[in-house]
């Protein structure tokens, strides 16, 4: 069937900013060890809910200060040489 054409507008952009991510993801590492591109890539867990809350105005929750806490936690273990 069709697509609501709001729907149809908002999933174009989340596939466009998608495509661009991976795209500036993909040539980063051109200059860029994998490591840091992919702690970098990772960090979009803790810095998506800080935008969110920035721009709706959502306050944090306890659930989500916990697993950005989690989230960042394991990351930094993965990083541990």
């Amino acid at each position: 069937k069709d697509l609501n054409p709001n729907l149809r507008t908002r999933a174009l952009a989340c596939g466009f900013f998608t495509s661009v991510g991976y795209i500036a993801q993909s040539a980063a590492l051109v200059d860029t060890p994998a490591a840091t591109v992919a702690f970098l890539g990772a960090l979009t867990v803790a810095v998506v809910p800080a935008l969110d809350a920035v721009f709706d105005r959502k306050p944090f929750t306890a659930r989500t200060l916990l697993v950005c806490g989690l989230a960042l936690s394991g990351m930094a273990l993965l990083e541990v040489e």
